[in-house]
């Protein structure tokens, strides 16, 4: 005995001066980071407890504190092996009951059919992938009508173990019938607000995923992630229409090779390679107002396009009416004037119809951007693309207009209109293409991240 007490006072004093020879700022970071662990745990299990339905929570509570009873009455005296069972099979019928909500809401959920490419795309972002693929679909790729059917059917339940009468809820309801329905103005508002949230963003995710071609390889300057903030210096870089893939990232020999689509001309003058060198520009206009009214100002889109009907061709945009403008700087539009030709979306031109009161703007009407007169050449066929609210215009002309004489983004368009080969395409130029180096992504996936 002696022995033992002498062995444990030496560990003590050991641990002691362990702790006065450690720093007392380690001692704080020690602290701080356990800390931070068991508050993390507590997060995770309170978050965890907070999403079982409320009914297996009944069930288990006698387990916890048996003198709460859902089923039975324990307000008599019970031995203490009565006692074991009762906690045991109040937990195993919690375990039961939510075994059972799941399972029928997931064969309900498999049987509906309900699908959504998000839900099971964030699903696979927070599970292990082997989870993932060891649970039924329905729990991973629509996990969200698993959850809402669980809780419906925990509802039901609760009416049928609850120990307080339905009346009594009811009777609530109707004498505090103010804060009643204050509550239900306010779920209300919120849900209401959630839905147009949801509508505008999905919305804008099909506005930009429908602006995207399979085919299509979209290039910026490198580290850029818009072509707004790209810069590609003329020269060396239109060298690029000329690029090919033979491998593949493997090395592997890629038959036929990758190139640049080729299509007939607009007039005898043979192929053009499908190849858009543009530059973007986000120009603020002070809008016409009425005398007396405050000054307004608007940001307008406008693209310079070195040929437009390459650009038409590679974006897969068509003419409503009018028809696309050559390479030339201006148009006679008469008493000795000239207007840069332009294209322009279908809503770019009915909000430059309300300059001039018009409902539309027309081929041959003009309007004014900047210190640029303006004549419509054509109106796009957009809608439903962010293309709609753009001006196409010839590039030598906006470019010196606007001190920018650098394009912004390259858009070129495989030989195979594949996806795969895009992907293939973007990884050669973006690895291989060292003067300048750019970034390339196949459009989809340009226009995905951009929504």
């Amino acid at each position: 005995m002696t022995e033992d007490m002498s062995f444990r006072a030496s560990m003590e004093r050991m641990a002691n001066s362990v702790g006065r020879r450690m720093p007392v700022g380690l001692r704080t970071a020690v602290s701080i980071t356990v800390y931070r662990v068991i508050a993390t745990i507590f997060q995770i299990f309170m978050l965890g407890l907070s999403l079982l339905p409320l009914s297996a929570l009944l069930l288990v509570l006698p387990a916890i504190l048996p003198q709460e009873g859902v089923l039975t009455d324990v307000s008599r005296r019970t031995t203490m092996f009565r006692g074991i069972l009762r906690r045991a099979f109040a937990l195993l019928s919690g375990i039961a009951l939510l075994l059972i909500l799941l399972s029928t809401a997931t064969e309900i959920v498999t049987s509906l059919n309900l699908k959504s490419p998000y839900f099971g795309k964030l699903a696979r972002m927070v599970l292990p992938a082997d989870l993932a693929d060891a649970l039924p679909p329905a729990m991973v790729d629509q996990w969200p009508y698993v959850l809402l059917l669980v809780y419906a059917t925990d509802l039901i339940v609760l009416f049928g173990i609850g120990k307080v009468p339905l009346s009594y809820n009811l009777r609530n309801l109707t004498v505090r019938w103010r804060t009643t329905l204050l509550s239900g103005l306010a779920f209300t508002v919120v849900l209401a607000l959630l839905t147009g949230m949801l509508s505008f963003v999905n919305g804008l995710n099909k506005l930009t995923s429908s602006s995207g071609i399979a085919g299509n390889v979209f290039v910026l300057s490198e580290g850029s992630t818009d072509e707004l903030f790209s810069s590609l210096y003329k020269g060396d870089i239109e060298k690029i229409e000329l690029e090919s893939v033979s491998e593949d990232a493997a090395g592997r020999p890629i038959t036929p090779p990758i190139k640049i689509k080729e299509i007939p001309g607009p007039s005898a003058t043979g192929k053009v390679r499908l190849c858009s060198f543009e530059t973007y520009f986000v120009i603020n206009q002070s809008v016409p107002v009425k005398p007396g009214e405050r000054p307004r100002r608007r940001f307008v889109q406008l693209r310079g396009v070195t040929d437009s009907f390459v650009s038409g061709k590679v974006h897969n945009i068509e003419l409503l009416e009018g028809d696309w403008f050559g390479r030339e700087g201006g148009v006679d539009v008469g008493d000795g004037k000239t207007a840069c030709p332009v294209v322009m979306g279908e809503g770019a031109a009915a909000r430059f119809a309300e300059d001039l009161g018009k409902a539309k703007l027309k081929v041959g009407d003009t309007f004014k951007l900047g210190d640029l007169d303006m004549v419509v050449s054509g109106i796009m066929k957009s809608e439903g693309s962010t293309f709609g609210s753009e001006i196409w215009a010839t590039w030598k002309r906006v470019s010196d207009a606007f001190h920018k004489d650098q394009y912004t983004t390259i858009v070129l368009r495989v030989n195979d209109d594949s996806e795969a080969s895009a992907k293939q395409m973007a990884r050669h130029l973006s690895n291989d293409f060292k003067n300048p180096r750019v970034r390339a992504v196949d459009e989809l996936k340009y226009f995905e991240d951009l929504g």
